[in-house]
């Protein structure tokens, strides 16, 4: 309940009679009366341009609004799914049946899987709208990455090496050293065994072994295991293909998303002639299902809010229809005002304001509820239906200006959070709820006094349009001291409950993938992606930033040098990493490494290397080749840059931003793939990783570390910074609010005496129950802040309207009002009870977080505020004893 008892304001209202003598805003209010047609002529004219904004709306998939402004971690990854190739994929996971009596042998059959692939790539290049759609598939290391190593890389070594490898090689190529390493190479191969064919094969590409000193750049390749060292992407025990498909388009655009993730899962289907396991990951399945979910959400929610509603009034009045039209006609105006206001700043809908609808349903129809409540009152004194609203709105307007401006302070204090999506629910819940006020307002007293055709005669001998709560009243005056027994200790028993919660009384939500729709089989096919093919699905990311693309590489080869460091991997559980700088050499070595050939005699050492070869017992004629690729090596004077990795797109699109690519132009920013041992799901686990990555990179200008997991970490940080200042604000408001409304100290205390108890126990019902603080949920406690007071300033202020009375008369003198808290806490119990309907964890969570705290609320109201405004109440006076005759 929002609103006062209209008795409060009996002589405000005396006042106001005289119509020479009102206010501008009392004139304000009172002119639809007036004109009842023209003022909802005007707004329905109002609605229809907002209909058109509402038209342009689009649900917004991403989680890029969840992601703090001023978080680094939070920049970056934004920039690196916005800006880079890499985010921009669809992920295949292809996986062979699981085993059964009567199914095929539980044998690896990769050829199975291969097969499959190459069935998919087909169809993907015979469909002239598919092809245009995926320019890249990839299921094995691609030709042009094989290329690059071959041509670029290989042949270029030497500047890739550290200061001891350089020494170590220059020592392979004496011709002590060459002989020494052939003399192994004959050594090994005279083993028996089949390792000998193996040896052999390696002896014959490279004899003097010098692949050792570049192996690492090969490895950082495969962060995994493949099957049998294969160069296609299957799991270790042969089970599992990765089929890698880039979009054209980025995954933001969800009409591209939806259209390229619906034909490859057709094409997929079409030939999994094997009847093999398909399951769809990635950033275009996942805002897919996003945006389907934003919308079933919405559809839902809104749809539940009107539904429970209508079953409210069902409950609750005796003619339910046609009042619950009148109620919910000037919210559903107010909520399509807002929506259309909010078009014109934006055209896309987070999950968290898609269904704001719903909430502002259950919240603003209170206004509505009292309007209606008050006018029945009067027509039912003998008003005529204008005479009724006029008065109507008289009476209320004071009321309901409080009820919506502690309610509006919730939304205002939100509005304080660095979280855009936050920011934007906050804007558009004020511009709901404030449209929802005004409409309710200004509309609703001139539609009733429009549609009202009852004579005052009838009107006057009619029963109440509603039930009486007079007999619960008198229960609870009867029990008013065990209620507040009961209630102290309730409250006691949740101080106990946090005070013995080991996390605190505010745990964390560490899993950020309870922003995303559930259940999301994208997101399950990722997470089986990384337990297949034994790596974290977590991978971390090292955003990178540099004055040149010279400087950029430098920095990447710092970044790496710190990464590779064994206490860094050891406590960060750091399996390794994929960058720039396992492609191209430092541009600060290069001189050096320039200036070590020029001092070997290329033509030399290749005259050695053919002598040692003759002295061996190899065939001199299978190294003619190897020969040629020494003077290569020993002659190159010019290492691969970052211009040469653009000539290899299919490789650069890992790294480099997709503009880059696009238009050959050597970038000044990258990202690095950090890749860990463990899932990051446990908190322990994420801290040792995003610290011991942190704190290696610190000192490096550029460099950032980012990725889902790292958001998630920081998540804490912004919360434990967040929450503190928006319930701060939200509270100082109400506070300041209140004491200028009472002009009392003790009554402002008593007025957030409910609000301030529900806070309470919604901490331990949290607790008890394990719902833990994330970026939505966190605006539960501003937000019931500004609902909850209300049901104190309701007691406090019949409180003052009510001294003297006994405690029959007090029960029928709040009967009307408590009554309409009853409706009006529901209506907000079940605006936020339609949350269940989503399919987003994080929303659900903000629907049970309000619940409870609304519930727990009105309880403290009628179960504890009330029985002392019972107790204050004078006794009933002793029946008259009857005289003997």
């Amino acid at each position: 309940m929002r609103t006062l008892d209209a008795a409060v304001f009996a002589p405000t209202i005396a006042a106001m009679n005289d119509s020479g003598s009102r206010r501008p805003w009392q004139k304000l209010v009172c002119w639809p009366i007036a004109t009842p047609a023209a003022a909802l002529l005007v707004a329905l004219l109002v609605c229809a341009l907002a209909a058109v904004g509402v038209s342009r709306l689009r649900p917004e998939p991403s989680l890029d609004g969840m992601f703090a402004n001023d978080n680094p971690a939070s920049h970056a990854l934004l920039r690196v799914l916005h800006h880079f190739s890499a985010a921009e994929e669809m992920l295949l996971l292809v996986s062979q049946p699981a085993a059964t009596s009567e199914s095929s042998s539980p044998s690896p059959e990769p050829q199975r899987l291969l097969a499959f692939a190459e069935r998919l790539e087909s169809a993907v290049r015979a469909s002239a709208d598919v092809s245009a759609m995926c320019p890249a598939m990839s299921y094995r290391v691609d030709p042009e990455t094989r290329r690059f190593f071959e041509k670029e890389l290989v042949p270029a070594g030497l500047f890739y090496l550290s200061n001891d490898a350089v020494a170590a090689a220059r020592e392979r190529l004496t011709p002590q050293g060459m002989a020494q390493q052939i003399a192994r190479n004959e050594s090994l191969m005279a083993v028996p065994g089949p390792a000998a064919q193996v040896l052999a094969k390696i002896s014959l590409q490279d004899p003097l072994r010098l692949h050792e000193f570049i192996l690492d750049r090969l490895v950082g390749q495969k962060p995994f295991q493949t099957y049998q060292n294969s160069e296609a992407f299957l799991s270790a025990d042969g089970r599992n293909l990765l089929i890698r498909l880039g979009g054209a388009r980025p995954p933001s655009e969800i009409e591209f998303s939806k259209a390229f993730t619906a034909a490859i899962t057709l094409l997929a289907a079409k030939v999994n002639t094997d009847n093999l396991d398909l399951q769809f990951a990635g950033a275009y399945p996942i805002a897919t299902e996003s945006e389907r979910a934003i919308r079933r959400d919405m559809s839902a929610s809104i749809t539940g809010s009107v539904v429970f509603l209508q079953l409210l009034f069902l409950l609750m009045y005796r003619k339910p229809l046609r009042l619950f039209l009148l109620a919910f006609a000037p919210v559903a105006m107010g909520v399509l005002l807002a929506f259309g206001a909010s078009s014109i700043f934006q055209s896309t809908l987070t999950p968290i304001t898609g269904v704001i609808g719903a909430i502002l349903a259950g919240l603003a129809i209170d206004y509505s509820v009292y309007l209606i409540s008050d006018y029945e009152a009067h027509r039912k004194r003998g008003l005529t239906p204008q005479d009724a609203a006029r008065e109507t709105v008289l009476a209320v307007t004071p009321a309901l200006f409080a009820a919506w401006f502690t309610s509006l302070i919730g939304f205002v204090a939100i509005g304080w959070s660095s979280v855009p999506a936050i920011r934007d629910f906050a804007w558009l819940g004020s511009m709901g709820l404030s449209g929802a006020f005004f409409c309710a307002l200004m509309l609703l007293p001139a539609t009733l006094a429009l549609v009202d055709r009852r004579k005052t005669t009838e009107t006057a001998r009619r029963p109440q349009m509603r039930l009486r709560t007079l007999p619960l009243l008198m229960l609870i005056a009867r029990y008013r001291w065990w209620l507040v027994a009961t209630s102290v200790l309730v409250l006691l028993g949740s101080g106990l409950v946090l005070a013995l919660s080991p996390e605190g009384p505010l745990p964390i939500e560490q899993d950020m993938t309870v922003l995303h729709p559930r259940p999301n089989p994208a997101l399950e096919a990722q997470q089986q992606i990384g337990k297949r093919f034994g790596t974290s699905p977590d991978s971390l990311l090292l955003y990178l930033k540099a004055d040149s693309p010279e400087t950029l590489v430098t920095l990447a080869h710092a970044a790496r040098q710190r990464l590779s460091n064994p206490q860094v991997r050891r406590e960060g559980g750091i399996s390794g990493s994929f960058g720039l700088a396992d492609l191209l050499p430092d541009p600060q070595v290069v001189p050096k490494r320039l200036d070590a050939l020029r001092s070997l005699d290329a033509a030399k050492v290749v005259s050695d290397f053919r002598a040692a070869i003759n002295a061996s017992a190899f065939d001199p004629e299978a190294y003619h080749g190897y020969a040629e690729f020494l003077q290569t090596l020993l002659t190159r004077q010019s290492p691969p840059t970052m211009t040469s990795l653009l000539d290899y797109p299919s490789l650069a699109r890992n790294l480099l931003p997709a503009n880059a690519i696009a238009t050959h132009t050597p970038p000044t920013e990258s990202i690095m793939l950090v890749f860990v041992k463990k899932s990051l799901d446990q908190q322990a686990d994420r801290r040792a990783a995003i610290e011991s990555v942190r704190g290696a990179v610190a000192d490096l200008p550029g460099a950032t570390l980012t990725g889902i997991s790292v958001i998630a970490y920081d998540t804490e940080g912004i919360i434990h910074r967040d929450l503190p200042r928006l319930i701060g604000f939200a509270g100082l408001a109400v506070v300041l609010y209140l004491l200028i409304h009472f002009r009392r100290v003790g009554a402002t205390c008593l007025a957030i005496l409910p609000m301030a108890a529900s806070l309470l126990v919604l901490l331990a019902v949290a607790r008890l129950t394990d719902h833990r603080l994330n970026m939505v949920n966190l605006i539960a406690a501003p937000l019931l802040i500004g609902i909850d007071v209300d049901y104190g300033i309701f007691l406090v202020s019949l409180g003052v309207s009510c001294a003297g009375m006994t405690r029959r008369q007090l029960a029928e003198r709040i009967d009307s009002g408590c009554y309409a808290v009853l409706v009006c806490a529901g209506s907000a119990l079940l605006g936020f009870g339609s949350l269940y309907f989503t399919s987003v964890p994080a929303i659900q969570s903000l629907g049970f977080a309000v619940g409870v705290g609304i519930a727990a609320s009105l309880g403290f109201t009628l179960l504890f505020r009330l029985p002392l405004l019972f107790a204050a109440a004078s006794p009933e006076p002793d029946p008259p004893s009857r005289s003997l005759p």
